[in-house]
């Protein structure tokens, strides 16, 4: 809202428009305790709970660290402990005076608004905690008043005007008027952008310098961390869980220019792939890929575009779905439901509603309740609007009836020369039933079961979709470290740099396998056909009691793994041991083509075995039967037996009387249609 407002300060209005942030000097610790309670009372507490919050706020006691240690203690004449949970509660009812009393300095007229569109209404002030912005006309009359409120307000609460930190935006058509505005107010003049709850409030379409800083911020925040000493897998959990946060908040509210984004998104793939934003390293699985969900064959990291379009639906969904002030001035500045042109606005958020306002339109639909919110030609109520089912795609000429107009005690009523005229279309509307008592109409989300949009479905909504891979469930799991799942995540997709894969990469190398000195280097060769490969996988089949039959593609080879039919407990080891032994080829291979150390077969598995003991306690399962349990014990694994069912203990009260004897009489009837059926069904045999 301040947003907006703040794009309504260039409108021509007598005195012109004035935006005033106001900065409250220790909010929390200034606050007039006599005040407080005045404000509880007023507001219809009981003397009994006012008492209460006297005795606590009178509790209160400090005392000062010297040398680490607390010396002494003194009470308190004002404000409220900040950290105290019935702190924050307080502090708003009390901050809910000077809203009322901006409020009503606009009912009674002596604080005019800022000039606004048609048909909409423009807030006078926007308060959250003790951030407060305040938008009025810069007339000499309607300051001196507002100034002579922030006075006496400050005398009753004790909260003072930080004139020094407090500021003023003027709009083009009102800049002359800067001297008058900071002689009247004691404000200095502001220059936008600012930065508001954490969003940088500007003028116009978002651009590059706007949102600038914020980039800037989240790229500090990548250059900070030593990206190469990190794995793969902890660079993109770093990156999903605190690079996008960071960006989340304002991608809510401004759909960000395609540039800036773009670069976002070049700063975290070179991190995730080489530790360092600056630093572009071979990528041998695109970008798009990596963004895909992990049952779809990617890793779960959000497309940043994607994600900022979505973040841009949700909000507008909430702010057209609102029943708010903030919805009623979406609804009215942008009609975007009703209308099939839209026309440009001077907004910083209205060109993030213009790009998705086609979804929308698409994915809602209104449910019929009075009919008063609808319009019967332009909103979407049936599968579309009547007037496209029509085929007429110029919905100016057209007058806005709503459905109510057409509703008649709880029924449809149509003139007869539309039902004369229109018999099809007619009869659908005929088909949806009206609620009996008076509701109002709602918007819903055709998609969801439950008609709400959530971030999750606009995202998916959005993003780009790959194919169900059936390996993805097998290979994340919360018991085994990321690295090992991102290492088979590579090898099932083929784009480990092996020599076989550089080569296809345009890269000239000579190959072989360094494992066994006899073939070309591929991953299927390295993690299945070598030699040194196969007697590793011999091995670990041999200590869990099983066997491995040749395969052609790792793919096929994976799916065979997982398909054994051990106990919950050793499939889960097992899973891990093949994550493990995977692992330790790639490491081997490694250590010998560049630190030339040639692999221990007993020194692998003794380090598998190691690794199974460890994930022994925290794979979830139980085993099945005796053999499990040898087997596990065989693996310095404790076996874990299945949880006994949960028994759960009630309280049973015995029938009265009455109902006992309803019951028996039931039953006595129950028994004597069976008899009577029976004997029927005798008699029909024996005639038969």
């Amino acid at each position: 809202m301040v947003s907006e407002c703040f794009n309504l300060l260039d409108r021509k209005a007598y005195g012109g428009n004035v935006g005033i942030k106001v900065d409250i000097a220790k909010a929390f610790d200034t606050l007039n305790w006599d005040f407080l309670l005045r404000v509880l009372s007023n507001f219809g507490f009981s003397p009994t709970f006012t008492s209460w919050v006297s005795s606590i706020l009178h509790s209160a006691r400090l005392s000062l660290l010297i040398n680490g240690s607390p010396q002494g203690f003194f009470t308190c004449s004002r404000g409220v402990r900040q950290g105290d949970p019935l702190s924050p509660l307080l502090f708003c009812l009390a901050e809910e005076a000077l809203s009322r009393g901006l409020h009503l300095l606009l009912q009674t007229r002596q604080l005019k608004p800022i000039s606004f569109p048609r048909k909409c209404t423009a807030p006078s002030h926007v308060l959250y905690a003790d951030d407060l912005m305040v938008f009025c006309r810069g007339d000499k009359n309607s300051l001196k008043r507002l100034r002579g409120f922030f006075d006496r307000y400050s005398a009753a609460s004790g909260q003072f005007i930080n004139a020094e930190k407090s500021t003023f935006y003027l709009g083009a058509r009102s800049r002359h008027r800067k001297g008058t505005v900071q002689r009247i107010l004691g404000f200095h003049a502001g220059r936008l952008p600012f930065i508001y709850l954490g969003v940088p409030i500007f003028c116009g379409k978002p651009r590059s310098c706007h949102l600038q800083v914020i980039a800037d911020r989240a790229k500090s925040r990548l250059m900070g961390w030593q990206g190469r000493l990190l794995s793969m897998a902890r660079r993109t959990q770093l990156v999903q869980s605190v690079f996008q946060s960071m960006l989340l908040h304002s991608f809510s509210v401004y759909q960000w220019p395609a540039y800036l984004v773009k670069k976002l998104s070049t700063w975290a793939r070179n991190f995730i792939w080489s530790g360092n934003i600056e630093t572009r390293k071979i990528v041998t699985v695109t970008w798009t890929q990596v963004c895909a969900p992990k049952k779809e064959g990617g890793v779960g990291i959000r497309d940043l575009a994607t994600l900022n379009y979505a973040a841009v639906l949700r909000f507008a969904w909430n702010s057209f779905t609102s029943l708010n002030q903030w919805g009623d001035y979406m609804r009215t500045r942008y009609p975007i439901l009703s209308s099939s042109k839209v026309s440009y606005r001077k907004s910083s958020i209205w060109p993030g509603f213009r790009s998705i306002a086609l979804h929308i339109t698409h994915n809602c639909r209104w449910i019929i309740g009075d009919g008063r919110s609808v319009s019967f030609w332009k909103d979407k109520w049936l599968h579309d609007p009547i007037l496209e089912i029509l085929g007429f795609f110029d919905w100016s000429g057209f007058s806005d009836l709503r459905v109510a107009d057409f509703i008649s005690d709880h029924s449809w009523q149509f003139p007869s020369f539309f039902l004369d005229t229109f018999p099809d279309l007619y009869r659908k509307i005929s088909e949806i039933c009206l609620p009996l008592d008076t509701e109002p109409d709602m918007l819903i989300w055709e998609s969801t079961a439950s008609g709400e949009l959530s971030f999750t479905d606009s995202y998916n909504l959005l993003r780009r979709h790959f194919i169900l891979r059936d390996w993805a469930s097998t290979i994340w799991h919360s018991f085994i470290p990321p690295r090992f799942s991102f290492l088979a995540w590579r090898i099932l997709l083929d784009r480990l740099p092996t020599d076989n894969r550089l080569k296809r990469g345009g890269i000239l190398i000579v190959s072989i396998c360094q494992l066994c000195n006899n073939l070309a280097e591929s991953a299927l060769h390295l993690f299945l056909h070598c030699p040194f490969s196969q007697h590793l996988w011999g091995w670990l089949a041999t200590q869990f009691g099983t066997s491995f039959p040749a395969y052609d593609s790792l793919l096929d080879f994976w799916v065979g793994f997982c398909h054994k039919g051990f106990s919950p407990q050793l499939y889960n080891l097992w899973l891990a041991a093949g994550l493990l032994t995977f692992m330790e080829i790639w490491k081997a291979r490694n250590r010998l083509r560049f630190d030339n150390r040639s692999p221990i077969f007993s020194t692998l598995c003794c380090s598998i075995m190691a690794w199974i003991r460890q994930f022994g306690s925290l794979a979830p399962g139980y085993y099945k039967g005796v053999l499990d349990s040898q087997l596990l014990s065989s693996l310095g694994v404790c076996p874990k037996p299945r949880k006994a069912p949960k028994i759960q203990r009630v309280l049973w009260h015995p029938p009265s009387l009455l109902g006992l004897k309803l019951t028996l009489m039931v039953w006595e009837k129950v028994i004597l249609v069976l008899q009577l059926v029976g004997e029927f069904f005798a008699m029909l045999l024996g005639f038969i």
